[in-house]
């Protein structure tokens, strides 16, 4: 019996620690959009181009097909997503067209090629060019850009889905 008590203060402690790094912002990043490791949340109002966000990212076709390929995992964004790490690289208001690589406002972001097909043969969706609502952002991953995927498949992220800017501390190297 003296076995198990000391059993259950451990997970009660163990889990107290675990919510109070949740609490101060902490967050373990464990997706292949950015390397595995240990990040700080901070709230914001303003998100600048640049900004790096965790967000949940919006229920819709594209994102519904990216869960069943699981190139997401589930977690408690509606939709059944977990909430992903993303660069922001276009705001509401500004036109986004796709050549060989994604535009914004016509500047060229290099190393933005679109994939026709997964690593499987599988089609990815092709969005066409548009100008992104207000309040929405246009994001991808600059750590796996021709992997990641991202608005250039599923488009823009509502602002409110945004939970705030977040900041590498502890990286796991070899990622």
């Amino acid at each position: 019996m003296k076995a198990f008590t000391l059993s259950m203060i451990g997970l009660a402690l163990l889990i107290t620690l675990i919510l109070s790094l949740f609490a101060i912002g902490l967050r373990w990043n464990e997706s292949t959009s950015y390397p595995k490791g240990v990040y700080q949340l901070t709230s914001s109002t303003y998100y600048p181009r640049g900004t790096l966000i965790l967000f949940c990212p919006p229920d819709n076709p594209a994102l519904q097909m990216a869960l069943e390929r699981q190139y997401l995992r589930f977690g408690l964004c509606n939709g059944g997503f977990e909430p992903v790490i993303k660069r922001i690289v276009g705001i509401g208001g500004e036109r986004v067209t796709f050549t060989d690589v994604i535009n914004i406002n016509q500047q060229r972001l290099p190393n933005t090629h679109r994939l026709q097909h997964d690593g499987f043969s599988r089609p990815l969706p092709q969005l066409d060019d548009f100008t992104l609502p207000d309040n929405t952002f246009f994001v991808i991953s600059d750590h796996k850009p021709a992997s990641s995927f991202d608005s250039r498949y599923y488009g823009p992220i509502p602002r409110e889905n945004v939970f705030g800017e977040i900041k590498p501390l502890f990286l796991l190297e070899g990622d």
